[in-house]
Parts: structure tokens; C-alpha cells; sequence
């Protein structure tokens, strides 16, 4: 009889774990006190729907339930995010300010069977409110919980060419420069 774990799969023992609910409570009562409601989305997703958010944030566990129906298992909530918010509360007024503590499962690809398939998604999702003012909010934040986490050293990574755009303008930097800037941005992947 094997009594290991699955790869990618771990116990959490005491000491990790009373510092993880630590980091997690410390986070969460940040986002609650910037006015993110707390949301649970379930673990399980019919896969059409994961397809139809395009690129995949990790490859998902995938299999078929009793009806046939292919489901995965969540390898990211954001998606899940959209989802609720397009068909539960269409047509409610917003904006929408979501938190979530969730648990995020990942296939591991053949070359990266000893990275972590079970991950703990911690995050917030600001919909229905546009422009530079709601994006600093959303960064601000990040950086807030980062900090209350901990964490330091870390670099912040854009990929909201909305974001860059502002950051440049405030930037003060001549035009030439900025618009390399967004060239290289388009550029890159």
C-alpha cells in the first residue's frame, strides 16, 4: 500500500497552516474593509464554459459526471467570476466588488509534475466600474494585501494595456518614449 500523496498534492501541517489563516484573515479583512463582498463559486465547471472565457489560466482536471457532461475542476476563479456575474446579476445595477478565498486545482504537464496541482486562489474582482481611478484601486490593493502578507521584494506584472496607458501618462515621460513603451507591450505575449 502506497501512502504517499498524488504529485502536486500535500498535507498542510499546524504551523503552515495557523500562518496561512493568519496571512488569509489579515488579506480578507482588507478587502471587506475597501468594500469586497465575499463569494463562493463551486469547484466543479461544465468545460464548455471554462472554453468560452479563451485562454486558460492552468490546465484543468477535467473529466465526465454521470450525464456525460465534461466538467473540469476550477484552475482559476476569475472566469468563474464572470460567469456568475453575466448570468446571476445580469442586468442588476453595479459596480461589483468581489472577494474570494478558494482553492484552485491545476494538471501538472509532464515537465512540471513537482509543482503544487492544488493551490489556494485568493483575490478580488472589480466589475462594471471603468477607467484609470477603479485599476489603481484593484493595483493598490494587490499591493496592500502583498504587503499585510508579508511578502516582499515582489514586482507587479500589468497585462491591462488600460493600466500601462495611465501609468504612462503620469509617467511625464516624452511621447517617444511611451509609445515604445506600448510597442513593446504589443509585442510581447
Amino acid at each position: 500500500m502506497n501512502y504517499v500523496t498524488p504529485a502536486g498534492f500535500r498535507d498542510v501541517l499546524t504551523d503552515e497552516a495557523q500562518q496561512r489563516e493568519r496571512i488569509t484573515r489579515a488579506v480578507q479583512e482588507r478587502f471587506a474593509a475597501r468594500g469586497y463582498l465575499p463569494i463562493e463559486t463551486p469547484t466543479l465547471e461544465v468545460m464548455d464554459v471554462m472554453r468560452a472565457g479563451g485562454r486558460l489560466a492552468g490546465s484543468p482536471f477535467r473529466f465526465f459526471d454521470a450525464r456525460g457532461d465534461l466538467l473540469a475542476m476550477r484552475p482559476d476563479v476569475t472566469l468563474q467570476v464572470a460567469r456568475m456575474t453575466a448570468t446571476r446579476l445580469a442586468g442588476q445595477p453595479g459596480p461589483f466588488r468581489f472577494r474570494y478565498l478558494q482553492r484552485v486545482f491545476r494538471e501538472a504537464e509532464a515537465e512540471m509534475q513537482a509543482k503544487a496541482r492544488e493551490l489556494t486562489q485568493m483575490g478580488i474582482e472589480c466589475i462594471g466600474e471603468e477607467g484609470p481611478e477603479a485599476d489603481a484601486e484593484v493595483v493598490g490593493l494587490l499591493a496592500e494585501a502583498l504587503d499585510v502578507a508579508g511578502a516582499r521584494g515582489y514586482t507587479l506584472a500589468l497585462a491591462t494595456v488600460g493600466v500601462l496607458r495611465a501609468l504612462l501618462e503620469a509617467s511625464g515621460a516624452p511621447a517617444w518614449w511611451k509609445e515604445q513603451v506600448l510597442d513593446a507591450y504589443h509585442a510581447s505575449n
